[in-house]
């Protein structure tokens, strides 16, 4: 079985400010391949949240990592990241994660179980 098998995998080639669902149930971020084709940085925030409900995004916010512009981040955890409640995502101009970016810049791939 290759390394690719061993994984869901959650593929967004536009990912923007709205949230999106990765896994409504507990489970484990184990890396990514982001790219951010915009001329601004990007901040990728990943939330143990399963319902997609924009409120009170600060407190389950578990992990934020930022793309530079015209820049990527490839990377690979054995371990993972632990989410207790569900796996969401989104990114942003801004450290908040509320302010959309401009046009389709954000290409996401996400390995979890």
């Amino acid at each position: 079985m290759s390394d690719t098998e061993k994984y869901d995998v959650f593929k967004n080639v536009d990912l923007g400010s709205g949230i999106n669902i990765v896994k409504s149930a507990k489970g484990e971020v184990f890396g990514w391949y982001a790219y951010n084709t915009g001329a601004d940085p990007i901040f990728v925030r990943l939330y143990d949240d399963a319902d997609a409900v924009g409120d009170g995004l600060e407190s389950s916010c578990k992990f934020s990592f930022t793309l530079p512009a015209d820049g990527g981040s490839n990377v690979n955890w054995d371990g993972g990241i632990r989410f207790g409640t569900g796996i969401s995502v989104n990114c942003s101009i801004n450290v908040t994660g509320l302010s959309a970016p401009t046009g389709e810049c954000v290409n996401l791939t996400l390995l979890f179980k």
